[in-house]
């Protein structure tokens, strides 16, 4: 089966127009020798992390997750001096890991899921090809959705879109602490409505955003399940719907492990 591929110049029509192109696989992925598929692994784990690098530098350079009184290790502070004070850029460093690290943990989360689902309905073809489907799926849109969260939370004019926002995790969050019959709490307490009154065109813009870009990174697992695994309709379901309940595998985690063990809650 012939497919044309995209070009560079292509991409970001391909990111909001023809997402299908994102997943097609070059036959030397299915086929080709353990050097070559090394390779194609290589250069698809430096595309997600330069996403993920795009995604977490202005959360760093906005003060989010700074470490205060970082000291620079004294074999590195030399290397780092020739760049900027050694403890600055230290601290730096180590708040840009932090604040990749979501975005990772969903990302291993995403990758774990959607193979799950693609070997249960036998249509995998291997890691190779779920790595380049979760690799754009949440270098992509997660890493979007992400970032239009962190823009919400910082955006005094739709402060509003940000309370419905985190009414909304809380809701979902609490529906499984009652339904497990727990009486655990979060800090900001149980919302009791829904707040919209207020509501920007600005701020519902984000959320319609919110909500697309979750779309996009849904129908492109589809896609992967479809296109690079060679899968059926149901395969593709399948696939999505072992992903989709991982948020809830996720808080019931939690909760699960703060009854028995006790600690900090999500």
């Amino acid at each position: 089966m012939s497919r044309t591929r995209s070009t560079l110049l292509d991409r970001p029509l391909d990111v909001l127009l023809r997402p299908e192109r994102l997943v097609e696989p070059h036959e030397d992925m299915y086929d080709g020798s353990l050097s070559v598929k090394a390779q194609s692994t290589v250069r698809l784990l430096v595309f997600y992390m330069l996403n993920v690098v795009l995604y977490a530098t202005p959360l760093t350079i906005a003060g989010f997750g700074v470490a205060a009184d970082a000291t620079a290790p004294e074999t590195i502070a030399p290397w780092l001096g020739l760049v900027m004070d050694p403890d600055g850029a230290w601290a730096f460093l180590l708040s840009l890991g932090q604040n990749s690290l979501f975005l990772f943990v969903a990302t291993v989360l995403t990758l774990v899921t959607f193979h799950v689902g693609v070997l249960l309905t036998r249509s995998s073809q291997g890691l190779l090809l779920t790595i380049r489907t979760v690799t754009y799926s949440t270098g992509l849109y997660l890493a979007t959705i992400f970032t239009l969260v962190w823009y919400l939370s910082i955006g005094d004019a739709i402060a509003v879109a940000d309370d419905l926002l985190i009414a909304l995790q809380a809701s979902f969050v609490y529906f499984f602490i009652d339904l497990l019959g727990t009486d655990l709490a979060l800090p900001g307490g149980r919302p009791e409505m829904l707040p919209t009154t207020g509501l920007t065109a600005v701020g519902t813009a984000v959320l319609v955003a919110l909500i697309v870009a979750g779309l996009y990174y849904l129908y492109l697992l589809y896609l992967g399940a479809r296109i690079t695994h060679r899968g059926s309709r149901f395969a593709g379901l399948v696939a999505v719907g072992f992903v989709t309940v991982s948020p809830v595998l996720y808080v019931v985690g939690s909760i699960l492990a703060y009854e028995f063990f006790g600690g900090v809650f999500l």
